[in-house]
């Protein structure tokens, strides 16, 4: 086999990680890449339902025995238990922060290489380890080629959506306190959240709920907010977008962004934080708006409980006051935000997987 790789990696979830890796993946095979798939039993529980054709071709991989004289491709960090080999390993990596967490270090030297997917991660960890590659990213066709809109029952006038795991990282309490402060009940304008925590259930879905409710309840004469907390399958998720007029989400940190450029992929301008992964496409007053921040220690103890790999590590934290104006110069100037995004679906539709799986494919064989 001229080319063949072993690879330990995560495929049956919604994460970004899984998102990559079966991509990747496919892309991989399309290419005649043979692959043998081993998969990381503890990261997540989660199935999302794939196509028959995406199924088989996974399976496909998964039931190949380790390919002897293979190099083996590893996901997110050296992890105790992967495949054992005497032939060169290769990670691919992302973090939201601004450097590396400390315990991936030592294995991240023991690789031939680390690949990343943005400047933001590049630039930051090649400070701590030699020869970090930026591979860039790819687009799932769904998001270039549906044209198909969900029904939000309940949504008026312009209608901005904000996706993502509602955690501290992803700046959800600036947008509300923004959003709650710039309108009123009045304005013809949603807030739509299509979010999640810990969970799909009815009670992970309730507890969300009164969290955010008690949360708005700080201000007075809210406008409309709109929570959609169910899961939405992975190839659904455009007709979502679709329904929507623009893109929001200021991120105290993103190591790629994948659903800003998902939004962008379906017309949708985008306001984020001016900094982390998505700055590789995302340029302020072309594609979309850019909010000012400031980068500062990670400060929240709960987001540091959950991720400890991010104590003493910085990120950015966005002004409120500037995401209150670019919200609103999107609400008033809207045939400017239009052609924003049809800037922005220009440029995502020439992102491909495959040219990730050629780069990825030279890096290690040529």
């Amino acid at each position: 086999m001229k080319y063949a790789l072993n690879w330990y990696g995560a495929i049956a979830g919604q994460s970004g990680y899984e998102l990559i890796t079966r991509e990747i993946l496919l892309a991989l095979d399309k290419l005649g890449v043979t692959v043998s798939f081993k998969h990381i039993d503890k990261w997540n529980k989660e199935r999302i339902s794939v196509s028959s054709d995406v199924a088989t071709r996974l399976e496909r991989m998964a039931r190949m025995p380790m390919i002897p004289d293979a190099p083996l491709v590893v996901m997110q960090k050296w992890h105790e238990g992967m495949p054992e080999t005497d032939k060169d390993v290769y990670i691919y990596s992302l973090f939201e922060t601004d450097r590396i967490p400390t315990d991936w270090i030592d294995g991240f030297k023991k690789a031939k290489k680390v690949f990343t997917f943005s400047k933001f991660n590049r630039d930051a960890w090649n400070m701590y380890i030699k020869g970090v590659t930026r591979l860039g990213f790819g687009m799932t066709d769904s998001f270039r080629y549906e044209k198909g809109v969900a029904n939000i029952l309940n949504a008026k006038g312009y209608k901005f959506i904000t996706v993502g795991d509602y955690t501290e990282r992803k700046g959800f309490d600036v947008l509300l306190d923004a959003y709650a402060e710039e309108f009123s009940a009045n304005d013809d304008v949603t807030l739509i959240m299509k979010v999640h925590r810990g969970g799909f259930t009815a009670t992970h879905k309730e507890l969300l709920r009164r969290d955010i409710q008690t949360y708005l309840s700080r201000h007075k004469d809210v406008p409309r907010v709109l929570l959609w907390m169910d899961k939405v399958q992975y190839d659904d998720l455009p007709k979502l977008y679709n329904a929507c007029d623009c893109f929001v989400l200021p991120s105290r940190g993103e190591g790629l962004g994948l659903p800003v450029a998902e939004a962008m992929a379906c017309g949708l301008p985008v306001i984020v934080t001016d900094g982390g992964g998505y700055m590789d496409f995302v340029e302020n007053g072309v594609n979309g708006l850019t909010v000012s921040c400031r980068e500062q220690l990670v400060d929240s103890v709960n987001y540091i409980g959950k991720c400890p790999q991010a104590l003493n590590h910085k990120w950015l934290e966005p002004d409120k006051g500037d995401l209150r104006k670019k919200m609103r110069e999107a609400f008033t100037d809207r045939t400017r935000m239009v052609m924003m995004g049809t800037k922005g679906k220009q440029q995502m539709f020439d992102m491909h997987w495959k040219d990730v799986a050629l780069q990825l494919t030279k890096e290690i064989f040529e």
